[in-house]
């Protein structure tokens, strides 16, 4: 019987930051969807689809607080 990967969103705005934590957490075995835009990241989020959200706090338009509330009332 084989464990099915765990998917992790990634929000951070900065592209370096978001590519490190993708190439790690993958060498892990685990799947990433990053985003540089949390506006963008909140259009695509899928309920019952992550595992785990890792959020920048301070990014342009809405911090990562605001997008974790959002994203919470889509998918507690």
């Amino acid at each position: 019987m084989t464990q099915e990967k765990k998917r992790i969103l990634v929000v951070d705005d900065e592209k370096d930051v978001g590519k490190t934590f993708k190439m790690i957490l993958e060498n892990y075995g685990f799947i990433i969807d990053s985003f540089t835009d949390p506006l963008l990241a909140l259009e695509k989020f899928k309920p019952n689809f992550y595992d785990l959200t890792i959020l920048d706090i301070k990014m342009p338009e809405i911090n990562g607080f605001e997008l974790y509330d959002r994203l919470k009332s889509a998918d507690s």
